[in-house]
């Protein structure tokens, strides 16, 4: 393990993000909670989760909203944004509150006045007062202080965080990215702050905004440069992506206990080296089984025997994303409440779940609207159930229309950018159908990557099929899931519970439609993350059955809510302790420099906070180039080789320094089809070379700037060049620069006025 990460850098990377997280975690709670709890209407909150959950909803469908509106209109500042929610406070006020504006404004000046005459005409009482008031307050804390509410909010505590930096720990090791996906976000979120959305030459063309657009407000708002914010802002979406799992659990069985379990199961149990066991796998055929199942035929081998077959898994990937925090892995965040809306929606005569279903809609088409598969799968059958149980009215009808439409309208603004980029590229594992419609159709050609299979479907003329290979947990999930729809209907809340067993058959469906000789429509390695969602779900509403409910009749005893929460943490520790951990595979560590050595992220990192911008250029692969933008320059070095002599008299790079990225192990990634990618060992071969040559021609010019066992950073005084060029510049203008300098007002100088 120890070869796959650069020790060297690892300590003085933790010394940048471990108090940047802390800023980070105080600014989110501002900016997620309380400015949108000062800010947005509050009613309709039944309890301390709603106010968590709608005030972040709030915040998150304003910035989606706002900031987008304000690039295309060309006026985007951050001040300017700061005082867009002012305003917004102030018409929240004034034609949802019904408060005279004119009235508010004076009260607040007298009271902020009269605090301010308070302090100034006594401040040694006021400083005393103050004391005494955090005195009383430490005493009252102490006096209602209680040993069991302490134990269990360390138990719920540690079972929300544990799973939480044990999905995002690789962010908190490098400054590298963990997918290939991600340099174009950072791009995409240099741009921005070159006040371009839609940017000439953007590397995806069109796409969804949604994560870009987050991850830019949150650098402006801590003010932290690019690679701490993708380092860890992960953090919090996982966050909230394990928030909305407990929301929807704890909701629907009105037990906290139980929405914690639905927690811990998914990040410690199921996102974990056993995912496989819980998702099964796939495989690619030519000739698949037919398995004749009650009078249906079905591609399924019995039994299902995966040493049989050359089947693929879906390993790491799920739990590689979200530590990535990817527009995908994003898109869940909202997949359980927006269903969890819907479902109220008609369980309940409340409109406001129909708002929060048409925000939470809106949001998942902002960050993919990929998750909208899903959500489909699931709302059509939830919606025929709700019909047959007689819980549509023609108003619901109407306003749940109004919902989608909206919904679906602003939240896919994003296609706009097709007519500056012309459409859209392969959408690949997150939709495979829709890519082997559109290659059918002759719209998009199809990669040389791309896998020959995508559908098992003779219709689509492709001659393989992949197909999922269900294990036997799956298998035994699917009768757990119609056992638990048949339990439901016993039950108080009937519908909320069954429709929570649709969810789990849409998702089901999603996941195995090849089974059916249905189109593959999303990748097993996409789906997979839904799949155990629903795992988590339906394995805490039998928890709650057998455990919790059996056991509520004790909970007014605080001896027995002592015990509980003691048992429950001993067990969740235990558990923790002997389930297998991604972290402790030899994937992770090399997971870690899968795109980049992490030194060369690092590296990046201290240039850009060193250095003064535009003065330097780095010569490295192409991974530095999204990380360098609005900062410095970038050259490729198979072109730089290419393209330079080292013998020459002047290196003809236009900065001041340049920092030369050689890898003294060559690297293994491939690239994503870039050619030179092939030559890789080769490349840095002849870039080695050339270091060496450019040394014996130019002694003293080439330092050492960073060295490990994996990556060697140079640096050139380029400063000669430089001088070169002035002297150039002034010979062609003949121009008496030193006289100019010598002038204290040389824009006042009468010698220098041109009309």
């Amino acid at each position: 393990m120890p070869t796959y990460i650069d020790f060297i850098a690892l300590p003085w990377v933790l010394e940048i993000l471990i108090p940047e997280f802390i800023k980070l975690s105080m600014l989110m709670f501002f900016f997620f909670y309380w400015v949108p709890s000062r800010v947005f209407p509050q009613i309709g909150m039944d309890d301390f989760q709603d106010k968590i959950m709608f005030n972040i909803l709030y915040m998150l469908v304003y910035i989606e909203t706002v900031i987008p509106l304000m690039f295309v209109a060309g006026i985007y500042s951050f001040p300017l944004f700061l005082l867009t929610i002012l305003i917004t406070k102030i018409l929240v006020m004034k034609f949802y509150d019904k408060v005279p504006l004119r009235l508010y404004f004076v009260q607040m000046q007298n009271k902020y006045m009269v605090f301010i005459l308070d302090v100034l005409d006594d401040l040694p009482l006021y400083i005393q007062k103050t004391k005494e008031g955090v005195i009383n307050t430490i005493k009252e804390k102490k006096r209602t202080f209680s040993w069991i509410a302490a134990l269990q909010v360390t138990a719920i505590t540690f079972i929300f965080l544990y799973p939480n930096f044990l999905i995002t720990l690789r962010g908190f090791f490098t400054f590298t990215y963990g997918a290939s996906d991600t340099a174009q976000f950072f791009e995409w979120v240099s741009f921005l702050y070159r006040g371009e959305l839609f940017y000439e030459g953007k590397t995806f063309g069109a796409d969804f905004y949604g994560m870009t657009v987050l991850a830019f407000f949150i650098s402006n708002l801590s003010n932290a440069p690019l690679h701490v914010i993708f380092s860890l802002y992960p953090f919090f979406t996982v966050w909230f992506l394990l928030f909305g799992l407990f929301y929807f659990v704890k909701k629907m069985t009105d037990s906290v206990p139980t929405g914690v379990f639905a927690v811990f199961m998914f990040g410690t149990v199921l996102m974990t080296p056993m995912i496989d066991f819980f998702a099964g796998r796939s495989y690619t055929t030519t000739d698949p089984t037919v398995t004749n199942f009650f009078g249906f035929d079905l591609f399924l081998p019995w039994p299902p025997n995966p040493d049989k077959l050359p089947s693929g898994s879906v390993g790491m990937t799920p739990y590689t994303r979200n530590s990535c925090g990817l527009p995908y892995e994003l898109g869940y965040m909202f997949l359980l409440p927006n269903l969890y809306f819907f479902i109220k929606s008609f369980a309940s005569e409340e409109r406001k779940y129909l708002w929060w279903y048409g925000v939470t809609l809106m949001l998942v088409f902002t960050f993919h609207g990929g998750i909208a598969f899903y959500l489909v799968a699931a709302s059509i059958p939830i919606a025929v159930w709700a019909i047959i149980n007689g819980k549509l009215s023609k108003a619901k009808l109407g306003w749940g229309l109004v919902a989608v439409v909206v919904g679906a309208v602003v939240g896919n603004a994003w296609l706009l950018s097709i007519f500056k980029y012309g459409g859209l590229g392969p959408i690949g594992a997150a939709a495979p159908i829709i890519d082997a419609t559109l290659q059918r159709l002759g719209i998009i050609q199809k990669s040389a990557e791309q896998a020959d299979v995508f559908v098992a479907n003779a219709d689509f003329d492709f001659e393989e099929m992949r197909i999922l290979l269900p294990s036997y947990s799956l298998l035994a999930f699917v009768g757990a899931v119609i056992l638990f729809f048949i339990l439901s209907q016993f039950m108080r809340r009937r519908f909320e519970w069954s429709s929570s067993a649709l969810i789990a058959v849409g998702v089901l469906f999603i996941f195995g439609a090849t089974i059916f000789g249905v189109p593959q429509l999303v990748d097993a390695t996409r789906a997979a993350e839904a799949l155990l969602l629903s795992w988590a779900m339906i394995g805490s509403y039998y928890f709650y059955m057998l455990i919790i409910h059996p056991l509520e009749r004790f909970g007014r005893y605080p001896i027995a809510r002592a015990l509980f929460s003691l048992t429950a943490l001993i067990l969740a520790g235990t558990i923790a302790l002997v389930t297998p951990r991604w972290v402790e595979t030899d994937h992770f560590w090399k997971e870690l420099n899968n795109i980049e050595y992490s030194d060369f992220g690092y590296s990046a990192y201290k240039i850009k906070q060193d250095y003064q911008p535009f003065t330097w250029t780095i010569i490295s692969y192409n991974p530095e180039y999204a990380e360098v933008l609005t900062k410095g320059y970038h050259y490729n070095t198979h072109d730089f080789i290419n393209e330079f002599d080292p013998t020459d008299k002047f290196l003809r790079v236009p900065t001041p320094k340049v920092f030369l990225f050689l890898e003294n192990r060559p690297h293994t990634y491939k690239g994503m089809g870039e050619w030179y990618y092939r030559w890789r060992e080769t490349v840095q071969e002849n870039y080695q070379q050339w270091i060496l040559t450019y040394q014996l021609y130019h002694p003293g010019k080439l330092k050492t700037w960073y060295h490990s066992d994996h990556a060697t950073v140079y640096m050139i005084d380029n400063q000669d060049y430089m001088d070169e060029l002035f002297e150039q510049e002034k010979r062609k203008n003949k121009i008496d620069m030193k006289e100019s300098y010598l002038h204290e007002n040389n824009l006042a100088d009468e010698r220098n006025r041109t009309d």
